[in-house]
Order: structure tokens, then sequence, then C-alpha cells
């Protein structure tokens, strides 16, 4: 006899299975170094970050940081105020589990938004550099004629 409309605890944390595998699969895509950035002038951070695709970087950003804020703010209080401040020992672990993953996915979120802001400020130098060199030899041709 099936009863509807009951989820049993392990179809519910399905969805969240799948969200977690897709911002691995981001990070991981993130992490892999981007074709048009040869060249990594500059700090350790900036050598490791530059090289990652800013269009990823922020897209990891902003999954993380969403999934953080849910954790933190949605789940934890969920969970706490579920079971009452004296529920059962295990239904505080949930809700401080969640708060522990909302914070490592707040700072999951905190350093990808910084691999975007270096990968960003990269590419910006790499487009003046290139500009005044351009100017450099259009200024260069007209002296010539």
């Amino acid at each position: 006899m099936v009863v509807v409309g009951v989820v049993s605890h392990t179809q519910a944390r399905i969805p969240r299975l799948m969200w977690e595998s897709l911002i691995a699969m981001v990070a991981f895509i993130a992490s892999l170094p981007n074709d048009n950035n040869n060249n990594n002038n500059g700090s350790s951070f900036s050598k490791h970050h530059s090289s990652s695709s800013p269009a990823f970087c922020i897209l990891l950003a902003l999954m993380t940081g969403v999934t953080s804020l849910f954790d933190i703010f949605v789940w934890a209080p969920g969970y706490a105020l579920s079971t009452g401040l004296f529920g059962s020992p295990l239904d505080m672990m949930v809700s401080i589990q969640s708060v522990v993953t909302g914070v490592f996915y707040l700072m999951t979120s905190v350093v990808a938004w910084g691999a975007f802001t270096a990968a960003r400020d990269q590419q910006r130098v790499a487009n003046q550099v290139r500009s005044h060199q351009l100017f450099q030899q259009q200024q260069q041709q007209y002296a010539r004629s």
C-alpha cells in the first residue's frame, strides 16, 4: 500500500545532492586554466586564480552564495525551531551542520568572487596594454609618413 503525498528523507535529499553535484562540476570547470590568459604576472593568488574562467568563477560565487544564505538563514533556524530549543540532539546536530555547511559555502563564494575579480582585472590590464601598444604602433606609422 502506497501513501500518496509522503516524501521520504531520501527523496527530499536528492535535489540537494544534485545541486551540490552541479556546484562541484562548476567548481571543477572554474579551476581549469583559461587558454586566453597565457601570461601570469603578479602574486601567487593572481597566478593561480587569474587563469580561471571569469564566467565560471562568477557562476560559482553566485551558486555557493545563495546556497550559504539558504543554509544559514533558512535551514538552520528551521531545523532548530521545528524541534524546539530542547529537542533531540540529532535535530540540533542537523541545525549545526546547516550552519557549518553554510559558512563553508559562504567562504567558497568569497574565494570564487576573488578569483573572478582577479581574472577580470588581469583582462582589463591586458586590454589596456594591448591598446597602448596599438596606439604606439599607429604613432610610429604616422611619424614615418
